[in-house]
């Protein structure tokens, strides 16, 4: 019955935050050991929104937080914040 009605198959209180943990770790090690990382292509996830292709890291996203934001670990992060894009201004 639940396939009829289309529900989701099972019920949880969390959102699932994707996290690609190898490049983020890829990150971290350049600053200990940059020649070891020298060759190693960072990668990018590409998603469609709207007709245009947006690359998502983050990585990148927490490793350049704001100032303000820098006390935040790295799980605190993923679990607060989300990516937001911005409105187009009416001209």
């Amino acid at each position: 019955t639940v396939y009829l009605l289309k529900n989701p198959d099972h019920y949880t209180s969390y959102v699932f935050v994707p996290f690609y943990w190898h490049t983020f770790v890829t990150e971290a090690c350049s600053v200990y050991h940059p020649q070891d990382t020298a060759t190693a292509q960072p990668r990018l996830v590409l998603i469609k929104q709207h007709g245009k292709l947006v690359g998502l890291s983050s990585s990148f996203d927490y490793t350049h937080r704001p100032i303000e934001h820098e006390d935040y670990n790295l799980y605190d992060w993923i679990q607060r914040f989300q990516r937001v894009s911005k409105r187009k201004k009416k001209q």
